[in-house]
């Protein structure tokens, strides 16, 4: 029989969607990064600019001395002009020198300012935002832009390109970096000086914008500068495309095209993200103007591990933003002006994925490329910069495997109609499921295996039959059917998991039943054994795996849950021994056995006639208590609830009762359909 259909896979091998029209090449999606995208560049044209105004050095002289003791002192562009701006007289000092307006009421003396006063800070932002209106077209901003830092949103301006421009479209959001630019170029030319004076010693050597080429050419002569120009230019044109993805969000808000919380859903966490990955890349460029021995590829990585947890909302609602995005591509449409949602906006949801699967990647290229080269004294911080990106995403996928499973219990919890009398809320934490071909007697049936962290689940898909249908056949098996196509290329368990069709609960047993989990692996087939505590012996059943990969993962998974049950059931024995010692007595006459789950309750594994146990174990002699005759439900729960012959009681899910059978069985029907 054809292997099972595979559980997803972690985002490192996500599959990127499938576009449905030809990308254009001149679309957004194909526009490569220019240098005058970059934040950083613009800040570093723009510093230089300032370095010639005459007077203008001072004020950086006087933000440097000020945050000389503070972490946030940097010898990049962004941080420098940051902690100017935010003085507020440097502002209102470039604005008095415009020659056409009115001059701002604010005290431009470097001598009598004070920058430890925070009122006569903000007052002088305010009295710039306020002055801006007197400039036509130069739009203004508000002082949280500045004072803000916790995002970088208002230091720079968000504008769309003037071929999307409509009376629907987003109105430009004019912003600190830009808005200054403006008023640089009202500036009249008697104002600079001509040549740059020297810049306070925490500058950088290069304080123009050619301190990086524009596109990639030819490389220069240093061991791995291919990869660092693609992890650079590239990180430039991802930042510019998280933009583009803010843009469009925004203008979806403004238009209520959809609503807010859908939004949400569509871009999780995308304002945390791009300010992330803004501070990200001036790391990243500041690193890439140093000379080749001094620059620190790992240390970007290593500094901004935490900080990387942005990309687990995310990522981990990767697939429900997929989900949303088809089911509101209608409404999306009317936003083509900005990304198709057909063409576009697909590939652009899945960037962030991507990006984050990219750096571990291109890491390992360099430290491959630069190991053995002495004159590169960084090569150990490089590889420490591998193991946390690596890390980073570790935590990613485990992000994403958690918020898949919520969403598969949410789904499995409204598509099983005859619990047995169970509560999906005591079975613990879903750890894996997948489809499987479960064999047992010789027999082969397809099950939706869910593996929780106290309970093993076999489900099995029922479709009613009309009354004019025809029986259905194995040849309609879920592993047989070609897949029906799933958005972005789910398939398999992951597939399954989108159905509304009813669950039949077929078997369950318990992990405190559960001896071992035995792999195999004979002519490329993998099976998993899985044995439990049957009446008298040892049952198992098979699980066939369709790679080695499935079954190490099913196989560890199962054998920590036992190995985690028998110390848990060791440990309660212990404790419930010793409450129940008479007084005056080291070793009591032992009572009746009491079952941990109590007695009355129904805890077959069909509604339907079944065979008894699994087949024992291959060493086994005896057989067991049921044989493989028919057995109804009336007489599974007449059985003795004493646990198995030889065998202590065992642990089962709280507040529930259980007869012994149901401990160890999986239901097997007689005759089914399918």
């Amino acid at each position: 029989m054809t292997s099972a259909a595979g559980r997803k896979k972690s985002i490192i091998s996500t599959v990127a969607p499938s576009i449905d029209l030809p990308v254009a090449n001149n679309t957004l999606l194909n526009k490569a990064a220019s240098q005058s995208t970059s934040l950083y560049q613009q800040c570093s044209a723009l510093r230089a600019r300032l370095m010639r105004v005459q007077d203008f050095a001072q004020f950086f002289s006087l933000s440097t001395s000020q945050d000389a003791s503070s972490s946030r002192r940097s010898t990049d562009p962004v941080t420098q002009l940051w902690d100017c701006f935010a003085l507020g007289v440097p502002l209102c000092y470039l604005f008095n020198l415009i020659p056409s307006v009115q001059p701002l009421d604010v005290d431009v003396d470097i001598n009598s300012f004070d920058p430890n006063n925070e009122k006569t800070r903000k007052r002088a932002i305010a009295h710039f935002t306020m002055g801006l209106k007197s400039i036509e077209g130069c739009g203004t901003f508000m002082v949280t832009d500045l004072w803000d830092r916790d995002s970088n949103d208002g230091f720079v301006k968000v504008r769309l390109p003037d071929y999307q421009a409509s009376p629907m479209s987003l109105t430009c959001s004019n912003k600190v970096v830009n808005i200054v630019t403006a008023v640089v170029d009202l500036l009249p030319e008697d104002v600079f000086v001509e040549a740059e004076p020297s810049s306070p010693s925490m500058f950088s050597p290069k304080d123009s914008s050619d301190s990086l080429p524009d596109m990639p050419g030819a490389p220069q002569e240093y061991p791995g500068s291919n990869v660092v120009m693609e992890l650079v230019f590239t990180e430039r044109k991802y930042v510019q495309d998280l933009e583009t993805m803010q843009q469009y969000a925004t203008a979806l808000a403004q238009t209520n095209t959809i609503d807010q919380d859908t939004i949400h859903l569509l871009f999780p966490g995308l304002n945390k993200l791009l300010n992330f990955q803004r501070r990200f890349l001036i790391r990243l460029e500041s690193i890439y103007e140093l000379p080749w021995s001094e620059r620190q590829w790992g240390a970007p990585f290593t500094e901004f591990e935490e900080e990387f947890a942005v990309y687990e909302p995310y990522c981990a609602n990767y697939t429900t933003a997929s989900e949303i995005m088809l089911q509101e591509e209608h409404h999306l449409t009317a936003r083509d002006d900005i990304l198709n949602v057909k063409s576009e906006l697909p590939a652009f949801l899945i960037k962030p994925v991507q990006r984050i699967c990219k750096y571990p990647l291109l890491l390992e290229s360099l430290v491959k490329v630069l190991t053995g080269k002495d004159e590169y004294p960084y090569l150990d911080e490089l590889k420490a910069g591998v193991a946390a990106a690596k890390r980073i995403t570790d935590k990613i996928n485990e992000a994403q495997r958690k918020a898949e499973n919520l969403a598969t219990v949410k789904n499995l919890e409204g598509r099983v109609e005859d619990w047995k009398g169970h509560h999906i809320s005591n079975f613990g934490q879903l750890l894996l499921d997948d489809i499987f071909t479960v064999t047992k007697s010789e027999m082969d049936r397809e099950y939706h295996v869910f593996l929780f962290e106290k309970i093993i689940l076999c489900c099995k898909e029922y479709i009613p039959a009309g009354p004019n249908s025809k029986k259905v056949g194995k040849s309609n098996s879920i592993l047989k059917k070609p897949n029906t196509p799933t958005p972005f290329g789910a398939s398999g368990a992951a597939a399954a998991r989108k159905k509304n069709t009813p669950l039949l609960l077929k078997g369950r047993i318990f992990l405190n039943n559960v001896t071992s989990a035995v792999p195999k692996n004979a002519g490329g087939q993998y099976s998993l054994a899985v044995y439990w505590k049957g009446d008298d012996d040892l049952e198992y059943f098979t699980l066939r795996c369709r790679n080695e990969e499935q079954l190490r993962l099913w196989e560890t998974q199962l054998n920590r849950l036992i190995k985690e049950a028998a110390a848990r059931r060791t440990s309660e024995s212990r404790n419930l021994r010793i409450q129940h010692l008479p007084p005056n007595s080291t070793s009591p006459a032992p009572s009746g056995r009491q079952t941990p789950f109590g007695s009355g309750y129904d805890r077959t594994f069909s509604t339907s006639s079944i065979h008894g146990a699994f087949p024992p174990h291959p060493y086994s002699t005896r057989g067991g208590r049921y044989p493989m005759s028919v057995m109804s439900d009336d007489q599974a729960s007449s059985v003795s609830s004493q646990g198995p012959q030889g065998y202590p009681p065992y642990d089962t899910l709280d507040g529930e009762s259980t007869d012994v059978r149901s401990w160890y069985t999986i239901g097997w029907p007689e005759a089914e359909s399918a």
